[in-house]
C-alpha cells in the first residue's frame, strides 16, 4: 500500500493501519481503490457544516440506468456542484481538501430527521470512485421510512452496488446484498476506531456459544447469524452511535431460574414483555434498550424482562462479568464511549481481556470487545 494511503500509525491500539484498511477494504467488495475511500472517509467522519456533523450517503455502483437507484430525485444543485468539482473530485485520490469543500458545497443538503420521514443527500459514485450524480434519498422514492432500510433495499435490488452512510458522531455504516456489513465508528473513550464486520463478529460468538452444547446449556438463539446481527449487534451499534449505554441478557433457562429463586438477586422496575427475537419490532426494541435497565433474554429467544436491575457492585460491566460467571449469562453491554463488550465463559483464554493494571488473569475476565474485530490474534477467528 502506498503511505499517502493511510492514516498516522496508531488509531486503533495494537492494529497497524495496514491491517485495518485491508480488513476493511476486503470485507466491502472487490472493487479497486477501496482503502483510498476509507481513507477519505474516516478523514471526513466527524467534520462539521455549521455546527452540523455530516449526515450523507454514498453510492458506489457500476450502473445506474435502469435501476432503483434512477427512479431517485436528483439533487436540484447538482448543476452547480458538479461544475464546480468536475475533473477534481474522484475519491480514489486522497484530496481531502478537495472531499470537505464538497461537504461544505452539499451543506443546504444535510437534513435533520423529522418524525415519520427522512431526506438524505446521496453522492452516486462509479467504480473508479468519481462522482456522477447527486442524488436525495427519501422515503417517496424507496418506500422505506428510515436510511438504514433504504441502503438495505438499494443494494439488495442492485446487488453490484455499495452504500456507504457517513453518519454524525463520527460512524461509518457499509451496506452491500442487503445487509449492513461493515461498521466504522471513532470511539470516545481512547480516540481509536472500532472497525466491525457483523458477519465474522456472528460467526465468532457461534463457535464460542456451540461449546454450550455439551453441557446442556444450549442457547439457540446465539446459533441464528440473523438473529445476531439484526436483532443485538445493530442496536447495540445504534445505541453506541447515540452515545447511550444498554446491556443484553441471554440466559439458559435454568440458570434464569436459579437467579430468580435466589429472591434479592434480581429487580425488575420494568415489566414482563411478550415476544421473541425473531417477532420483535427494531423501533419497540430499541426503546426497551433504552430504558434504564437491562434486556432479558433466554436461550430460546424469548423475551422475558426489560427494565432489570441484577445485585452487585459496579456499572455495566461489573455486573456483567459477575452474572456470566455465576450464572452462565452470556452478556452484550454497549458502551455510551462507544465500545460493545461481550461476556461469556465460553470465550477462549487467549481472547480474553487481560486486565494487567489489576493483575488479573484472563480467567478472571470472561469478555472481550466487539470493536477491533476480527484482529490476528483472536485464536478462534478465522
Amino acid at each position: 500500500m502506498k503511505k499517502k494511503d493511510t492514516l498516522e500509525d496508531g488509531f486503533i491500539p495494537h492494529v497497524p493501519n495496514d491491517t485495518l484498511l485491508n480488513f476493511m477494504a476486503g470485507s466491502l467488495h472487490p472493487f479497486r481503490h477501496s482503502q483510498s475511500l476509507l481513507t477519505n472517509l474516516m478523514n471526513c467522519s466527524g467534520v462539521e457544516i455549521e455546527a452540523k456533523e455530516i449526515n450523507l450517503g454514498i453510492l458506489i455502483t457500476p450502473k445506474v440506468e435502469g435501476s432503483v437507484i434512477a427512479r431517485l430525485d436528483d439533487a436540484a444543485i447538482f448543476a452547480s456542484f458538479h461544475k464546480s468539482v468536475e475533473g477534481k473530485l474522484k475519491l480514489k485520490d486522497v484530496q481531502l481538501e478537495d472531499v470537505r469543500a464538497t461537504l461544505h458545497i452539499m451543506r443546504d443538503l444535510v437534513f435533520g430527521w423529522t418524525p415519520g420521514k427522512f431526506e438524505q443527500a446521496v453522492l452516486v459514485l462509479d467504480s473508479d470512485l468519481s462522482v456522477t450524480n447527486v442524488k436525495l434519498l427519501s422515503a417517496k422514492d424507496t418506500e422505506q421510512h428510515n436510511a438504514h432500510d433504504a441502503y438495505k433495499f438499494l443494494t439488495r435490488e442492485c446487488p453490484d452496488t455499495i452504500a456507504v452512510w457517513l453518519k454524525p458522531s463520527s460512524s461509518i455504516r457499509f451496506y452491500a446484498k442487503g445487509r449492513l456489513i461493515c461498521h466504522l465508528m471513532r470511539l470516545r473513550d481512547a480516540g481509536g476506531w472500532a472497525a466491525r464486520n457483523l458477519k465474522k463478529l456472528a460467526d465468532y460468538i457461534i463457535r464460542t456459544e456451540a461449546a454450550r452444547k455439551s453441557l446442556d446449556r444450549d442457547l439457540s438463539c446465539l446459533q441464528d447469524s440473523r438473529l445476531i446481527e439484526e436483532k443485538i449487534l445493530y442496536p447495540l451499534i445504534e445505541i453506541s452511535e447515540e452515545k447511550q449505554g444498554a446491556s443484553v441478557y441471554v440466559f439458559h433457562h435454568s440458570d434464569w431460574d436459579r437467579l430468580v429463586a435466589e429472591g434479592k438477586k434480581v429487580q425488575h422496575r420494568g415489566h414482563p414483555i411478550d415476544g421473541t427475537l425473531e417477532t420483535i419490532r427494531h423501533r419497540e426494541l430499541m426503546s426497551y434498550l433504552l430504558q434504564d435497565g437491562s434486556v432479558v433474554i433466554d436461550g430460546t429467544g424469548k423475551l422475558l424482562h426489560v427494565g432489570t436491575y441484577f445485585d452487585g457492585k459496579g456499572g455495566r460491566k461489573s455486573i456483567a462479568m459477575d452474572m456470566s460467571k455465576k450464572y452462565g449469562a452470556s452478556v452484550f453491554v454497549s458502551s455510551q464511549d462507544g465500545p460493545i463488550y461481550y461476556f461469556s465463559t465460553n470465550i477462549p483464554d487467549a481472547d480474553r481481556h487481560n486486565r494487567i493494571e489489576l493483575e488479573e488473569s484472563p480467567q478472571q475476565n470472561p469478555y472481550i470487545r466487539l470493536d477491533f474485530f476480527p484482529t490476528p490474534d483472536l485464536t478462534s477467528a478465522s
